[in-house]
């Protein structure tokens, strides 16, 4: 049986495709500014079993998915088989399955099987590339045609072996239309090692197509860096290992080839594209590996920053002010004490600049995405400041969050909407809980509305999860309401009892273990306050 998120991946890789998206447009469209394409990468591959219902959500609207197609992903199906199976040589096929073993230990049949899906397509793709190749020389046409049935044959090295003859075929000729076909001889080379998960010949073959190209148009040497990192990275997306850190490597090649004194604007872009592939390398490694991936992913941001101008190209210069907020909120939330203060203040600023460019009149959405980004930097950094500091940066984020609203209308873009009531309560609840007296419970009082008013989107039939996790913040709501008002404290300690309960039959103990066992310790809790009344 293959899981949900398999079906439902495959079905977004689909709409994605009618609809022309890449997976950064994607992510972009139904996740705002610094959207999480490797989300939609290790979705559409099969490697999220059970996706967040927030994610689903997002996607279902970005995709206009339909009722009847979601169903059909939600029910249960057994594996194709036969001429259903992906269309690989048999011999290939075997191949890359052992590969896979060794690439995913343990991993489940159905990532396995989307695994083999996708190589499907790349392998077809190669040959039509090799076919392409093939054509302008008849010598060249030979070994190509040799390389392909090695390949069919899953001999990676045989394939190697006859495009490499092909390669010192080519390297006879000295033009540069020669050049960059022995550049594509090269790229497939790399293009194959990467199907044989060998990442560090892959990036070895990169290089050398891309060294082709520097006597003759340092500018298309560049390029081929550029690109060949992008490669490298959606292939580190879908696998663990080096793949990351060689697609920061092809990066870094590049910037010293497209030097910032000859070529700024392209030099820019290949220091955004170096900074997104540090700020995830420090997202996934821990101590201060990614500590310090963190703030070279922060020096890089900052480097593309002075060459794409705000005047020049606004777009890009807000778009980059955007990554590097999310840099420095993602330095911020590691550091501890003042330090960690400051990078939050700089990720707020970073987050404002970007709101220079982005205009609720001229770019709604994208202002309302980074007015939540903005709630967020906020929030972490009020949750972290003391006294009257910290309650006006949570009165701002509730600001940000109010602002984001007045685009995330619950009838024009209904999951943003709840997200940000959502995102509001918290805000609202975290004020609440260091006020005191009227005040404080005033602001509960908001916090439970805007929960609240979460729930009218987020159900229980079509986002689950998120269902459970407003529900789960209603009950810290009720619970700090009763510690502050005696009198009425049993009733709102009766509310937090439901409303956990109602989470509880959510959070899976086996797969969200971690939710389950805080929301059980503070049942607990709340039983025990309960009782205490009672005693009283």
């Amino acid at each position: 049986m293959l899981d949900f998120g398999v079906r439902f991946g495959a079905l977004v890789r689909q709409k994605r495709a009618v609809e022309g998206l890449t997976q950064e447009q994607l992510a972009f469209k139904a996740f705002g500014p610094g959207g999480r394409k490797a989300q939609i990468s290790d979705l559409e591959r099969g490697k999220i079993a059970n996706p967040q219902a927030k994610i689903v959500d997002a996607l279902v609207v970005a995709l206009e998915i339909s009722d009847d197609d979601l169903r059909a992903c939600r029910e249960p199906v057994e594996l194709p088989s036969g001429e259903d199976r992906p269309d690989l040589p048999p011999l290939l096929l075997e191949n890359l399955a052992m590969r896979f073993g060794i690439a995913s230990p343990d991993a489940p049949a159905a990532e396995l099987e989307a695994y083999l899906r996708e190589a499907a397509k790349d392998y077809k793709d190669m040959k039509a590339r090799l076919d392409a190749l093939a054509e302008a020389d008849g010598r060249i046409a030979n070994l190509v045609g040799a390389a392909k049935g090695a390949l069919d044959q899953g001999d990676f090295d045989e394939a190697d072996a006859r495009l490499a003859d092909a390669e010192e075929i080519q390297q006879t000729e000295h033009t540069l239309v020669q050049v960059r076909k022995q550049a594509e001889l090269r790229t497939e080379r790399g293009k194959a090692a990467l199907m044989n998960f060998d990442v560090e010949t892959a990036y070895g073959h990169f290089c050398e197509a891309a060294a082709f190209f520097e006597p003759f148009d340092k500018v298309q040497s560049g390029q081929q860096l550029y690109e060949k990192g992008i490669t490298v990275y959606y292939h580190a997306e879908r696998f663990a290992g080096d793949g990351l850190q060689r697609a920061i490597d092809l990066w870094i090649r590049c910037e010293r080839v497209w030097s910032r004194e000859a070529n700024p604007e392209k030099w820019g872009r290949a220091q955004n594209a170096l900074g997104n592939g540090l700020r995830l390398l420090g997202t996934r490694s821990h101590g201060q590996e990614g500590i310090d991936a963190l703030a070279r992913a922060v020096t890089a941001y900052r480097a593309a920053l002075e060459v794409r101008a705000r005047e020049a190209m606004p777009a890009d210069w807000a778009m980059i002010q955007n990554n590097l907020g999310a840099a420095l909120q993602n330095q911020g939330i590691r550091a501890e004490g003042e330090a960690g203060l400051a990078l939050l203040a700089d990720a707020v600023a970073a987050y404002r600049a970007a709101l220079e460019v982005y205009t609720q009149e001229t770019m709604a959405v994208l202002w309302a995405a980074t007015q939540n980004n903005l709630g967020n930097a906020l929030a972490n950094q009020g949750g972290r400041a003391e006294g009257e500091a910290g309650l006006k940066l949570l009165a701002e984020a509730v600001t940000a969050y109010r602002a984001a609203l007045e685009v995330y209308t619950r009838d024009a873009m209904p999951v943003d909407w709840a997200m940000t009531q959502n995102n509001l309560g918290n805000a609202l609840a975290n004020q609440g809980i260091r006020a005191e007296g009227e005040a404080s419970l005033k602001l509960l009082a908001e916090a439970v509305i805007a929960y609240r008013a979460a729930l009218e989107v987020r159900t229980q039939n079509a986002m689950p999860v998120a269902w459970a996790e407003s529900n789960e913040c209603l009950c810290w709501a009720f619970q700090a309401m009763a510690e502050r008002d005696k009198e009425t404290a049993e009733s709102h300690l009766d509310s937090a009892l439901s409303h956990i309960d109602l989470a509880l039959e959510v959070y899976d103990p086996e797969h969200m273990s971690y939710r389950f066992n805080i929301a059980t310790g503070l049942r607990e809790k709340i039983v025990e306050s309960l009782a205490a009344l009672g005693d009283g």
